[in-house]
C-alpha cells in the first residue's frame, strides 16, 4: 500500500507536457486565369489547421488586394477588368496564430467561345461558336451531332444557371423559389464548404430531384421512334404524343416517322418548333434546357456536362457516358481521388449517392464511351470510379483503352510532323 502510494505521488509530480499550438495552413486555391468582367470565386476551403482550431466565422479568413482588405469569409466573389492582381489570404486560428497564401489573378480578354457573348466557359474547350456550328468531333449516340453543339459550352443563354450556382455557393442566392432553395441547401450541406463542389452539387440536384431547369422524361421522343419498351401507350407509337407542358407548348412538335421510314430526329429551328422531327434525337444543350425543358437520358446527361464545364470543370473531370441503352455522367469532384457516377435522367432522385453508384441500373458494367465538348475521351478505369472498384474490367474495355492511347500517340506524332513541315 505504501509502495503504490509512492508511485502515485511520483506520477502526480511529473509535469504535464502540452503540445504547442501550430499555425494554420492558408490555401487560396491557386492562381487564376479569368475572362475580364466575369465573376471570380475565391475559395479558402482547402485551408486547414492540424489542431482543428479554425473557427467557422468570417474573420477566420481575411482577403487582401495590394495590402488592402477586400473581404472576410471562406469564400467571396469579385470581377476584374483586364490586368494582373495579387491576392493574399490570411487564415487565423482561435489562438491567434495565422499564415498567408498569395495568388495571382490574371484577367484577360476571351480566348475561347470568341464568337459568342458567353461569359462562363471552360478555358480548355476547342469550341468558339454556339449552335448551329460544325465545331468539335462528330458524336453519334441516338442521332449524329457535333460535340460543341451537344455540349454547348459557348451558349450565353445558359450562363444564368451558372450564375445561380455561384450565388448559391457564395451564400447570396436570393430567391423565393423553394426548389432552388432546396437544391442550394443540398449543395452547401454536402460540399464541405468547397465552392467548386457546391456548384456541381447544385447543378446535379437542379436537374435531378430538384426539377428546376428540366422536368420529367420526354417520352414522346421514344414514342415517335417506335420504342415500345419506353412508350407506355401503344396508341402513341409514331406520334408526337404524349404532350408535355414545360416552359413551351410542345404540342406543335412534329413526328415524321412510321414503321417503314424510321430515321433519327433532327433539330433545325428554335423559333418554329413544328419544323423539328422529335424521333429520338440528341439536341443541343440549350434546347434541352431553355426550349423543351425536358429530355431523355442523353439530353439530361449532355445538359449536366455542359453546365459543369461552364462552371470550370476540366475536360478530364466530367463526361457524358454512353452505354448500350442509357446515358449518365462521371464527375471528379475537388479533392476526390475517384469519379462519381451521376444519373439525373427524368429528375432521378437521388441522382447521386456518395461513394456508390445510383440505384436501378448496372452502371459500372455498361460504360461504353465517354464524351464532352472536346469529343470522345478515354473513359476512366472502373477501379477509379466509386462503387465500381470490385467490378471486373472486360478484356474488350482494356483493349479499347490501349487502342485509344495508341491512336492518341499516333495523332500527336502526325501533328508534330505536320508542324515541322510547315
Amino acid at each position: 500500500m505504501r509502495k503504490s502510494g509512492v508511485i502515485i505521488l511520483l506520477i502526480l509530480m511529473i509535469p504535464f507536457v502540452y503540445a504547442e499550438n501550430q499555425a494554420p495552413v492558408a490555401n487560396a486555391d491557386g492562381n487564376k486565369v479569368v475572362v475580364s468582367g466575369t465573376t471570380v470565386i475565391f475559395d479558402a476551403s482547402k485551408s486547414y489547421d492540424l489542431d482543428n482550431n479554425l473557427e467557422n466565422i468570417p474573420s477566420t479568413y481575411k482577403w487582401y488586394e495590394n495590402g488592402r482588405k477586400i473581404a472576410e469569409g471562406i469564400n467571396f466573389r469579385k470581377s476584374y477588368p483586364p490586368g494582373t492582381y495579387k491576392i493574399t489570404l490570411e487564415v487565423t486560428d482561435s489562438e491567434g496564430l495565422s499564415s498567408k497564401d498569395d495568388i495571382i489573378v490574371n484577367s484577360r480578354s476571351k480566348q475561347k467561345c470568341k464568337e459568342t457573348n458567353a461569359i462562363y466557359f471552360p478555358e480548355d474547350t476547342i469550341c468558339n461558336k454556339k449552335w448551329p456550328s460544325e465545331e468539335g468531333e462528330k458524336v453519334l449516340i441516338n442521332s449524329q451531332g457535333y460535340s460543341c453543339n451537344l455540349v454547348e459550352v459557348c451558349d450565353e443563354n445558359l450562363d444564368f444557371i451558372v450564375q445561380d450556382s455561384i450565388e448559391c455557393c457564395t451564400q447570396s442566392l436570393n430567391t423565393g423559389d423553394q426548389a432552388k432553395n432546396n437544391a442550394c441547401n443540398f449543395a452547401n450541406k454536402y460540399s464541405n464548404r468547397n465552392t467548386k463542389k457546391c456548384q456541381a452539387l447544385y447543378l446535379v440536384e437542379s436537374l435531378g430531384g430538384g426539377r428546376i431547369y428540366m422536368k420529367d422524361y420526354f417520352e414522346s421522343e421514344m414514342c415517335c421512334k417506335g420504342v415500345s419498351e419506353l412508350c407506355t401507350n401503344e396508341k402513341n407509337l409514331y406520334t408526337s404524343k404524349p404532350f408535355l407542358t414545360t416552359t413551351r407548348d410542345l404540342s406543335v412538335l412534329e413526328c415524321e416517322n412510321n414503321p417503314e421510314n424510321n430515321p433519327p430526329g433532327t433539330w433545325v429551328s428554335d423559333s418554329r418548333l413544328e419544323l423539328n422531327n422529335i424521333a429520338l434525337q440528341d439536341v443541343p444543350a440549350h434546347v434541352s434546357i431553355n426550349i423543351l425543358s425536358t429530355g431523355t437520358c442523353v439530353d439530361y446527361s449532355f445538359a449536366l456536362t455542359t453546365l459543369l464545364r461552364k462552371t470550370g470543370y476540366k475536360e478530364e473531370e466530367v463526361y457524358t457516358v454512353e452505354s448500350p441503352d442509357h446515358a449518365y455522367n462521371l464527375i471528379k469532384f475537388p479533392l476526390d481521388k475517384k469519379y462519381t457516377l451521376v444519373d439525373t435522367t427524368g429528375n432521378n432522385n437521388p441522382a447521386i449517392i456518395f461513394g456508390k453508384t445510383p440505384l436501378g441500373y448496372p452502371y459500372c458494367e455498361s460504360i461504353k464511351n465517354c464524351y464532352n465538348d472536346n469529343g470522345r475521351s478515354l473513359c476512366p478505369q472502373l477501379r477509379n470510379i466509386y462503387g465500381c472498384e470490385n467490378v471486373k474490367q472486360s478484356i474488350a474495355d482494356e483493349g479499347r483503352s490501349i487502342g485509344f492511347k495508341i491512336t492518341e500517340v499516333i495523332n500527336d506524332v502526325v501533328d508534330l510532323v505536320e508542324g515541322e513541315l510547315k
